[in-house]
């Protein structure tokens, strides 16, 4: 998922790694499931960057995400 492209629509843009196809989702909602708020966003302790995984309690998920907005660190 990308944050803050400036191309995309409110919400969230997000990408496939693998052929590439893109659509939007709504902000605070699973990627996987489509839980609305229980995301929690998670860093490796020490790295914080503009990669992060978004963790879903419901479904246990973890997509990793891009906030373009944020310079790398």
């Amino acid at each position: 998922a990308y944050i803050g492209d400036p191309a995309a629509r409110p919400g969230r843009r997000c990408t496939c790694s693998l052929c590439n196809t893109a659509w939007y989702v709504a902000a605070h909602t699973c990627t996987f499931c489509r839980a609305e708020g229980r995301l929690a966003q998670r860093s490796v302790p020490g790295r914080e960057g503009p990669v992060t995984a978004e963790t879903c309690d419901a479904c246990r998920s973890y997509p990793k995400v891009l906030d373009c907005t944020r310079e790398p660190s």
